[in-house]
């Protein structure tokens, strides 16, 4: 499990977006969660670093990826 934290989420819907979003970038990933309130991505498994991933994701949707969690 990895934990990142991107800012500019402020509702269910921002997450939605965020957790297509990164779909779109790897249909591999297992999005466990985003946090709206928090703004920490959950990824289940062993993926291995995924910030730039997550970047590019946050980035498309309109959000700014800060670093792991």
């Amino acid at each position: 499990m990895a934990e990142y934290r991107v800012e500019g989420l402020h509702c269910d819907g921002c997450a939605m977006s965020l957790k297509k979003a990164i779909k779109r970038q790897d249909t591999t990933i297992l999005v466990e969660k985003v946090d709206a309130k928090t703004g920490i991505v959950t990824i289940g498994g062993d993926a291995g670093d995924l910030g730039p991933l997550i970047a590019a994701a946050a980035t498309e949707v309109g959000f700014t990826y800060v670093g792991p969690a």
